[in-house]
């Protein structure tokens, strides 16, 4: 089985020497899609990202020592390094590419999507969307002008670069009286920078050396031009540069996670000074190791770079077990060997009876640790579910390669040949400290009111202060003082910031978004969201439009505003269109004028802006209705009056909970219908058990099924895909309730409970159409929401949810197996405490310290709660055994502390001390979850050895108790467990 796991692992050292076999392989990667969940934004973007684009965004900062950027020079290098970020100067190895391609193809083994993806990791592309580029000197930047006869001319701002000085004046001039949004945008207030900026196509960042093509040619940029112009400073900064300098920094991780390795056996041979106690917990761990990456590799699933501490938290579990199995077997080698004389009989009985000891505590700890990871699986998030695939297996193979490979190998392995356990000083007389402090008759008492008050001060404090998402500017996975966040915040405080919050204007028809009314409507929306959040800036063809207007009226600053006439408001569009380039207008409107955006700009994407900003847009837009006819599909709920216990309150908190693991849940299809005096009426579906199908259905099938396929073989990219798989091939059985109107040529469909349909039969040769956010608008309606703030909106509600439901799944994961392994309910409270008490102080800790939940923090906090459970499980197992030999259960508990106590600090030390390594990383996540797990494992070890111990010497809990009853061999077991211990 280790042969066929080990097939990918050597396969990967074949590739990096440049001699790769056939078969699976591990990859270190990173995809933009695994961090997006199944969200109402996510789905909006996809459905607009062919027509506006992402939200990967770079942003150049280009700014000057002194003076301003209007100087011919300065003005050259801007316009220079618009183009590199537009592509010029990128080596794509088209040649290269094309042989490759060729020989490819010429091999029928490879499909067409196998051919791509050889092509980009070999010969990677640059993604850039050339529309969404924009600069000061690029060609999209426009300016207005009123000519003698009274025309209206608009040309780019800068037909022609400056060669003197008096030239680049005239230009400062232009900006200042003509450019509707340069200033604060485009140029800085004081003129001492500009900005250049540059959208990729999300779904061709799709690996790792994609981000790192990116990366090394916008890097390129920033070195040559600070190279060639001293007074120049570059700042570089957006979605795929992050990704970059974490992937820059993969080396760094895995050095960390090599030298962490090292010092966990350096630290084991300190300990045990035997090489029983270093070699089988290598070969356990390798062993481990070996399986969790092998099928990793067989799975197809990357690793990415951020999630590369959870393997290392795992193979720590198997240290962790495999160091108790060690310590078992030096404990009953001390007894065996003076028993039977013989150190190969001893060592075999030794190696029996420990592994016979550690069974049930051993597999109940992996059994909760794969459970915990599992429950992970709750979220919607791709690269969440790939851990827990890959995680829940890794951590299950630690019973192969620990409570069975360890005995074994002890058996072909020489028996010591000291029978005495080495445990230093300190930790005996510390262990035994602790076991009379948590049964002294009044000192357990106080371990367990603090204990209580920790849990419920630290609580509060989580409640009260913790945030989703991040907590400050700039981004937490890198130091402050690091270069991307020293040019995010530049940038923020220049140029009103990089991170993006896009509304789209949805029409039905074409030019339903050139309308006066869904226009002036933008602008009212723009006017809210700078009277209500800290705006920086924003963009959309409204500006274009007030200037325009203003120019038409002799420059009268009275009528920089957008008209009530439909006619007019057209007329300047279609002369916007017409009198541009090719393409002015597509960053702000489709060309067929049925879609429309606008573009927010904020300082920042902290959780707390993030969630007030879509709060506030999303409460202006259903304030704000267009559409004269709006077709929801809105999932179920509870009423808000619902009792506690009510059926429909119960279902909505389990898919809350539980959603992504549940079937859809029931929809109900919404209409309503506006009146001509502008109040909207509720018109009621037909139900799928209230009448027959109707007629149409079968051709309306059709058409979905051919609309599907059609749309389909459009992408090059299938997972950039809306349309879900389940409406390739559904039948009218799936249809649960539907509307059509005559009037107004609409046929509205609910299939498979949770998927809207149109058809707009007034539309000449259209088909029925999927509705990604399960709306459609007879006119136009604003879809929240793109750009990396919709984005990021959609992950932290994920992250939120998740949160939530991961630590509450864990919580009742670990009480229930506990509770019916060792049958005792008050034990089960006892560990649940326990470890509720250590999670709510690391999170009070991260709150405390501004570390909001994301997505990155999210699998590190679900992952460390297992932590704790394995030593408190060892610890409460031993105390039964204990307790059942002593004939007492505080001397039970005592001589528990002292023996498997011994083990649990020095296995969560161990690991501690080595974690603590990554605390000198210059990725500031790596060092924060290295505080984080070190606080952990701290809080797990010190609440195993003495918040259970103490409860269990309060309550006696009858698991305990339960062994004193009957017991006639007591005081043999007494004597024998008495033996087996160091005065």
């Amino acid at each position: 089985m280790s042969l066929f796991f080990l097939v990918p692992i050597v396969n990967t050292i074949a590739i990096a020497f440049g001699h790769p076999l056939p078969g699976p392989a591990l990859r270190i990667d990173t995809r933009a899609r695994d961090l997006f969940p199944d969200h109402p934004y996510i789905r909006a973007q996809d459905e607009f990202a062919s027509v506006f684009g992402g939200s990967s965004i770079v942003v150049i900062a280009v700014t000057v020592e002194d003076g301003t950027i209007f100087t011919p020079e300065t003005l050259g290098a801007i316009d220079e390094i618009t183009r590199e970020l537009d592509g010029s100067g990128f080596d794509g190895h088209v040649e290269a590419r094309d042989e490759m391609r060729r020989g490819l193809e010429a091999d029928a083994a490879y499909s067409a999507a196998e051919i791509r993806s050889a092509l980009d990791r070999a010969y990677p592309r640059y993604p850039v969307n050339h529309d969404q580029v924009s600069s000061l000197t690029h060609h999209s930047t426009r300016v207005f002008r009123v000519l003698p006869d009274g025309a209206i001319e608009q040309d780019m701002l800068v037909q022609r670069l400056p060669e003197t000085q008096a030239e680049a004046d005239s230009l400062r001039d232009a900006v200042r009286r003509d450019s509707p949004f340069t200033f604060g945008r485009l140029v800085a207030n004081d003129e001492a920078g500009a900005l250049v900026s540059a959208g990729f196509v999300t779904n061709r960042l799709n690996s790792r050396e994609a981000y790192t093509a990116v990366f090394d040619h916008v890097q390129g940029i920033k070195r040559s031009w600070e190279e060639r112009m001293p007074g120049l400073r570059i700042h570089v900064s957006g979605d795929p540069i992050l990704r970059g300098w974490i992937i820059r920094y993969t080396t760094q991780i895995l050095l960390s996670v090599t030298a962490t390795v090292l010092v966990v056996f350096v630290l084991l041979w300190l300990y045990f000074r035997r090489w029983h106690g270093v070699v089988i917990p290598m070969i356990a761990a390798a062993a481990t190791a070996i399986w969790g990456l092998g099928f990793t590799g067989w799975m197809g699933i990357p690793f990415d770079p951020l999630i590369l501490v959870i393997p290392m938290i795992i193979t720590g579990r198997a240290v962790s077990h495999t160091v108790q199995m060690a310590e078992r077997f030096f404990e009953d080698y001390e007894v065996m060997l003076p028993r039977y004389g013989d150190p190969e009989v001893a060592r075999v009985e030794a190696a029996a009876s420990a592994m016979g000891e550690l069974i049930v505590p051993g597999t109940l700890g992996i059994i909760t640790d794969v459970a915990g990871l599992l429950v992970i699986m709750v979220t919607s998030i791709s690269q969440m579910q790939n851990l827990a695939i890959f995680g829940s297996f890794w951590v299950l193979s630690i019973i192969a390669s620990v409570e069975i490979l360890h005995p074994v190998l002890i058996c072909y392995l020489p028996p010591p040949k000291r029978h005495d356990h080495y445990v230093p000083g300190f930790m005996i007389r510390l262990t035994r400290f602790i076991g009379d402090v948590t049964t002294h008759r009044r000192w357990k008492y106080v371990i367990g009111g603090g204990t209580l008050a920790t849990l419920l001060g630290c609580t509060y404090l989580t409640l009260s202060r913790s945030t989703i998402g991040i907590s400050e500017p700039g981004t937490p996975l890198l130091r402050a003082d690091h270069e991307f966040n020293i040019a995010t915040r530049e940038i923020a405080a220049e140029f009103g910031g990089i991170d993006s919050l896009v509304i789209y204007a949805d029409g039905d028809r074409s030019n339903s978004a050139t309308d006066a009314k869904p226009i002036k409507t933008m602008e009212r929306l723009e006017r809210a969201l700078a009277r209500d959040t800290e705006l920086g800036s924003s963009t959309s063809v409204v500006p274009f439009l007030r200037e325009l207007w203003r120019v038409n009226h002799y420059g009268d600053p009275k009528w920089y505003f957008v008209p009530d006439d439909t006619s007019a408001v057209r007329a300047m569009i279609f002369q916007l269109q017409q009198n541009g380039p090719p393409g002015f207008l597509r960053p702000y409107m489709s060309d067929d004028g049925r879609k429309a955006n606008i573009t927010f700009f904020y300082p920042d994407h902290r959780g707390d802006r993030v969630a007030r900003v879509t709060s506030l847009a999303e409460s202006f837009i259903a304030q704000n209705p267009l559409g004269e006819i709006d077709i929801r599909l809105r999932e179920d709920h509870a009423s808000p009056d619902a009792a506690i216990f009510d059926a429909e309150r119960l279902k909505q908190f389990a898919y809350y909970m539980l959603g992504p693991l549940l079937p859809d849940r029931h929809h109900t299809l919404e209409i309503r219908v506006r009146r001509e005096d502008g109040a909207y009426v509720d018109v009621p579906p037909t139900l799928r058990h209230e009448a027959t199908l109707p007629d149409w259905l079968d051709e309306f099938r059709e058409g979905a099924q051919q609309a599907y396929w059609r749309e389909r073989e459009a992408l090059d990219d299938p997972k950039s895909f809306p349309w879900p798989e389940a409406l390739s091939d559904w039948s009218n059985d799936d249809v649960g309730q539907w509307w059509d109107s005559e009037d107004y040529g609409i046929r509205a469909v609910e299939v498979g409970k949770s998927h809207l349909i149109v058809e707009d039969t007034k539309a000449v040769g259209t088909l029925p159409r999927y509705q990604p956010t399960n709306s459609w608008t007879r006119g136009v309606r604003f879809v929240m929401a793109g750009g990396s703030m919709g984005v990021i909106a959609a992950i932290n509600e994920e992250v939120e949810r998740c949160h939530v439901a991961n630590i509450s799944l864990i919580f009742l994961v670990i009480f229930t197996l506990h509770a019916i392994t060792y049958r005792s309910l008050p034990s089960g409270m006892i560990i649940l405490l326990q470890i509720a008490t250590a999670t709510m102080v690391s999170l009070a800790y991260m709150a405390v310290r501004g570390i909001g939940l994301n997505i990155n923090t999210l699998p590190v906090q679900s992952v460390g709660v297992g932590i704790g459970v394995d030593y408190a499980i060892y610890i409460v197992d031993r105390i039964r055994q204990e307790v059942r030999r002593a004939g007492d259960v505080d001397e039970g508990i005592r001589r528990a502390i002292r023996t498997t106590g011994l083990a649990v600090c020095f296995t969560a030390t161990t690991v501690a001390a080595a974690i603590f390594l990554w605390v000198f990383s210059d990725l500031r996540f790596q060092a924060e979850m290295a505080y984080l797990l070190v606080i952990l494992m701290a809080l797990n070890m010190l609440g195993a050895i003495i918040v259970v111990p103490a409860f269990y010497s309060i309550v006696r809990p009858k698991v305990a108790t339960s062994l004193l009853e009957g017991n006639t061999n007591a005081s043999v077991g007494a004597a024998c467990g008495d033996a087996s211990r160091k005065p």
